[in-house]
Order: structure tokens, then C-alpha cells, then sequence
């Protein structure tokens, strides 16, 4: 079927409409990912830094970076970098020296200031007791004040913080218990960090934290992390709790085969939610981990899960950000080298490019600027003997100047459909790039059709087209074919579909099991095969009304044997077959016109 002829110019998107849906989304290429445009050594060569950092945009276009390094063997301190947009060193600021500290999460706040959260013990000897820490900083990096937080007198930790409406911040981490475990700790401070609320959620018998908290649309909080029970069986963990901090519900994913950790999460447009981890798909004495997207409803009920990485190497995903188009960056490493991995996908999951970073190590952090370029931070080894933090920017994501094709599924199975009959079903054709798509042709071949029912052949950044796909088998037999969807999209210029379905001349398969017949006792053709005449034989518990024929390959009806009344017990009908040519024909009983059974029968003269 042509749609349209005419190739047309593409043409930038600017209104941004995002289709939501619930199903999944099949692909069948990718596009190249961004090259590199820089990489920068952010860190002084004075500094030996013990971790990568985590870092955040701030309101003059640059970049802020939290990290730690030995002053006095066990102590760390807390350093923060500020640079220009090019990466170039502004300033770098020096935080409680004379603790053990460690910065887990960095967040630049709308004042311009920076809060920094993670993990704070005043040195008292080889005392592991520590605890929550808040840190506050001005737009130069200058300390206002710091608080921490003494949850449970034991190894407490804060991951992740955020500013909120009201002035004052939302941090949540892990606790540990009494009883040697952790569960998730969630805080609301005031704008002064000073506590008015927190609480824990989880359970004294297993060990729960909490990795990221974001605000939801109905002013509560939504909380993602994992938890662990006894035996290193880890599971994906989610909390949603209400505007005050209590629990609403939680949900564990994953099982003892099946590990999983999360690390992000998203509230979308439709008032769900997307999460983001690391998932073990092949089990094993280390066990082959894959980054994971999941979308769930607002129960936390998952609607689709989806898996990212190499097929023969382990991948742990560290760090996921929002893109201008409603997509997701995902970024982590190999587990046996360190090498970064960065993987867009749209908003529907649909892998859409990934790239392998060989020299660039230890990533933790990827953000996406305005003009669609893409930061991103890592570690190198100088000379063996120390890491350096770096930053690398890649050119715009190329999905912003491209179209990009996506089908609601990538096979139709319309299974067994009666001659005569004919069976629809729908597939989805979504434009998750941001230029124009234009769909040529929808190619497919007889008993299959296809038509356009929703939208039309132009597509705009998430527009979609419904197409209604068709069988209507002429014979007996399997059926196999590809729908070809032709159009400019960047990923693909031809989008297939693989279609399969069975032509029967009944609904009902001649291998199905006669215990579905309830008023069928017995059902058999002897001889089979035979030459000229075979007696198809017949028992019925109860007086019912049948109809018995014979049909050609064809479906066709070559004679009616027995139309009517039929009274309980057994019947013998003989079929002449002697006028008829050689070859395969099947027999059909119906049981009061709901019951069928069919028998293949071979004539052979």
C-alpha cells in the first residue's frame, strides 16, 4: 500500500509531544553515537582522589564536582571543583579536614549554592560509628554550615539530596539497626538543615537502602534502591510514601536467581514511573549483570522491563539522567575493566544508540546540556600511581536532528484462523527522533493486509500511526511473511515485522484433546490411510445433534455424510472415497454445534 510518493525536506520539531504508552516498543537499528568533542583533567595534580565524583550543572553554564582524598591516612576530605563549560578549573574548596568524610551526591540549588550529602565520622580512633551528612555551600563554593545526622549510633549514609518547594531539603540514604542490618532513611530538613521529619522503611531482618528519593506529582516522595536478604540475594527496591514521609506502599523486583539494584528513578508524563539499575541475567559464581530500565504504574506494578549491554560481558549501570527529547542516558562500566558505557534509549525504552569508552573509566555521573550535548565524568590513571577526575563532553545527540522509527512489536502470531475466516490485530508506528518521518510504503503479501487506521504517513517527535494488520488464510497450512514499513527514518530505512499464522478449516486443531468434548466419547477413522472406502466411527453418551463432512486441502466441502438428530451410542458411517483423487482430505464431526473435532485422513490409490 503507498502512502505517499513524494520525499519531503526534513524539518526540526519544536513542540515537544510525547505519546504515553503502556506497551512495549521493538527496534531494529540503531543509530552512531555522539563523538567526542573534549576531555579535561579536572583535578590538580596535587590531588589524589580516592573516588570519580558525582557532579551537577550549575547556574553560570559549568560544572561542580564532589569527591574525597587521604590527608592524614584515614582521614578524607571533601573536595569540590568548580569549572568553566569547558572544564577548565575556576576554584576548588576544601571541606572538614579533620574527619572522615565521603560525598556521595552534589546538587546545585535554584540560589546557586551547592548541598553536598554522604557519609561523615568525626575521628575518635578506629570508631565506625557514622553518620548522615548535609553540607551547604555558597555559589563560590564557601561552607554556610553543615549538619549530620546520628540515625541509629551506627555506619548511617546519605545518597542523595534535593531541594524542595518549601526551601528546605529531602535526603535519603541507609541506617543501620540495633540488629546489624540497614533499612532506607528518608529526612526532610528546613532550609537551615535542621530536622522535621525522617523515617525508615524496610524490615530488622533484611538490609534495604535507598539510593535516590524524587518528589512526586501528589507532593509525596518516591524512593528507589535495593534490598538484601540474608544470603546476598539482592532485590530492586521501591518505596512511595505520602507528603509527610509515611509509606504508602513498597515493592521488591527481582528473585534469588535474579539480582537487581536501582540507582534512579522518574515520574513520567502519564504519573508512573521509570527505574533504573543494574539487573544479573546470567547467574554463575560473579553472575553477568546488564543495565535495566523498568516502567511500572503508580502502584508500582511493572508495565514493561527491559535489559541493555554486551551479550557476553558484565555491565553495572551507576547513574541515569532525563534527556531533552524524554529519553535516558545510561552510564556504568564493565565489571572487568572499569571501561564507561553510555546507552540512550527513548522514552519507551527503545535502545536507540550505545558506545564503549575504552581509555575512560570508573564513570559515575552523565548529564545532558541544553543544546543537546552530553557530559559526562571518569577516572584515569596517571602514571599508575594515582587517579584524576575528568570530565569528557560528546557532540549533540544525534537523535535530536534525526527520525527514528519504533513498532509496538516486532511479530504478529494470528495462530489458527478457519478457512473463510479472518482474524486483526494492531501494531503502534511511533517517531521517537526528533525530525520529521515520513512512511513511504507498508509492504506486505496475500493472505495478509495492512491499513493505516489512526494518524497518518507524516509523523512529528511522537506522533504515532495505528496500522491494522489482517490474515485471512486461503488454504491450509502455516503462513509466513514480514510487514516492510519503508520510510526516511535515520535508524532504519526499512522497518520489518514478522507475521505468522495458521489456516485451519476448523477453530479447533486436529490434535486438540477430545476431553474438551463433553457429549464426545469416541471419535476414529479406520483405515487410515485406505483405498477407497474407510468407516469413520463415532460414540455419543447422549442424543445430540452433529454434522459430519469431508474437506479437501483446500477447505473445501467435498460431500456431507450425516446432517441431523443422532441418538446416543455408537455409529459407523463408510465414506466412499472412490471417485475422488488421491491425496490428503480431513474429516469434521460438529456436537450440537459448539463441539469440533476434525481427523486428517489419507486416500491412496
Amino acid at each position: 500500500m503507498t502512502l505517499y510518493k513524494d520525499k519531503k525536506m526534513k524539518s526540526k520539531i519544536i513542540i515537544f509531544a510525547i505519546l504515553l504508552s503502556l506497551f512495549e516498543i521493538r527496534l531494529s537499528a540503531q543509530i552512531a553515537p555522539p563523538d567526542t568533542v573534549w576531555t579535561v583533567n579536572v583535578a590538580p595534580q596535587s590531588y589524589r582522589t580516592l573516588n570519580c565524583g558525582v557532579f551537577d550543572l550549575t547556574a553560570d553554564s559549568g560544572f561542580v564536582i564532589s569527591s574525597n582524598f587521604p590527608t592524614h591516612g584515614v582521614l578524607d576530605n571533601i573536595l569540590l571543583f568548580k569549572t568553566d563549560n569547558e572544564g577548565s578549573l575556576q576554584w576548588v574548596q576544601n571541606y572538614l579536614s579533620n574527619n572522615t568524610v565521603a560525598p556521595n551526591y552534589v546538587f546545585t540549588e535554584s540560589d546557586g549554592g551547592y548541598l553536598i550529602t554522604g557519609t561523615y565520622k568525626s575521628y575518635a580512633g578506629f570508631n565506625y560509628d557514622k553518620d548522615v551528612l548535609l553540607l551547604k555551600a555558597d555559589n563560590m563554593g564557601n561552607q554556610l554550615w553543615f549538619r549530620f545526622f546520628d540515625v541509629e549510633d551506627a555506619n548511617d549514609m546519605g545518597t542523595w539530596v534535593e531541594e524542595t518547594p518549601d526551601g528546605g531539603y529531602i535526603v535519603c540514604g541507609n541506617a543501620h539497626t540495633p540488629s546489624l542490618t540497614t533499612q532506607a532513611y528518608l529526612l526532610k530538613t528546613d532550609s537551615l538543615g535542621f530536622t522535621q521529619w525522617e523515617h525508615l522503611y524496610g524490615t530488622s531482618f533484611c538490609w534495604e537502602k535507598a539510593l535516590c528519593v524524587k518528589r512526586t506529582s501528589d507532593s509525596g516522595y518516591i524512593i528507589v534502591g535495593d534490598r538484601m536478604y540474608s544470603g546476598s540475594d539482592y532485590y530492586g527496591y521501591i518505596v512511595k510514601t505520602s507528603p509527610l514521609g509515611y509509606l504508602q506502599w513498597e515493592k521488591e523486583f527481582g528473585d534469588s536467581t535474579n539480582d537487581q539494584h536501582f540507582n534512579s528513578v522518574f515520574e513520567t508524563e502519564d504519573n508512573n514511573f521509570i527505574i533504573a539499575g543494574s539487573k544479573m541475567v546470567i547467574t554463575g559464581q560473579y553472575g553477568q549483570y546488564d543495565f535495566i530500565l523498568t516502567k511500572t504504574d503508580n502502584l508500582g506494578n511493572v508495565i514493561w522491563s527491559k535489559t541493555y549491554g554486551d551479550a557476553e560481558l558484565s555491565e553495572y549501570c551507576y547513574y541515569t539522567t532525563r534527556t531533552l527529547d524524554n529519553g535516558f542516558l545510561l552510564i556504568g562500566n564493565y565489571s572487568s575493566d572499569s571501561r564507561t558505557i553510555l546507552i540512550k534509549v527513548d522514552y519507551l525504552g527503545n535502545l536507540q544508540w550505545q558506545n564503549t569508552y575504552n581509555i575512560m573509566r570508573n564513570s559515575t555521573c552523565v548529564k545532558q546540556l541544553n543544546d543537546g550535548s552530553i557530559i559526562f565524568s571518569y577516572c584515569r590513571d596517571f602514571e599508575g600511581s594515582s587517579w584524576r577526575i575528568m570530565l569528557a563532553k560528546l557532540e549533540p545527540d544525534p537523535i535530536l536532528n534525526s527520525s527514528f522509527i519504533s513498532a509496538s512489536s516486532d511479530s504478529l502470531n494470528f495462530e489458527q484462523i478457519s478457512l473463510g475466516d479472518s482474524s486483526s490485530t494492531e501494531i503502534t508506528i511511533i517517531n521517537t527522533g526528533y525530525n520529521l518521518l515520513t512512511i513511504y510504503e507498508l509492504i506486505v503479501e496475500e493472505p495478509f493486509t495492512d491499513q493505516i487506521i489512526s494518524g497518518s504517513e507524516l509523523l512529528e517527535f511522537g506522533d504515532s500511526a495505528i496500522v491494522r494488520v489482517s490474515f485471512s488464510p486461503i488454504n491450509l497450512g502455516l503462513y509466513a511473511s514480514n510487514l516492510n514499513i519503508i520510510s526516511d527514518a535515520d535508524n532504519a530505512d526499512t522497518l520489518e515485522v514478522y507475521l505468522e499464522g495458521e489456516g485451519v478449516i476448523t477453530g479447533v486443531s486436529e490434535n486438540s484433546n477430545e476431553k474438551n468434548i463433553p457429549n464426545l466419547a469416541y471419535f476414529d477413522i479406520i483405515p487410515n490411510p485406505f483405498n477407497a472406502s474407510t468407516a469413520i466411527t463415532f460414540d455419543l453418551p447422549v442424543a445430540a445433534e452433529i454434522d459430519l463432512a469431508v474437506f479437501d486441502i483446500q477447505g473445501r466441502m467435498v460431500q456431507s455424510l450425516v446432517t441431523g438428530h443422532s441418538s446416543l451410542g455408537n455409529h459407523s458411517v463408510v465414506w466412499d472415497a472412490s471417485g475422488q483423487a488421491s491425496g490428503v482430505y480431513f474429516v469434521k464431526l460438529m456436537v450440537d454445534g459448539r463441539w469440533t473435532m476434525v481427523r486428517k485422513i489419507v486416500l491412496m490409490k
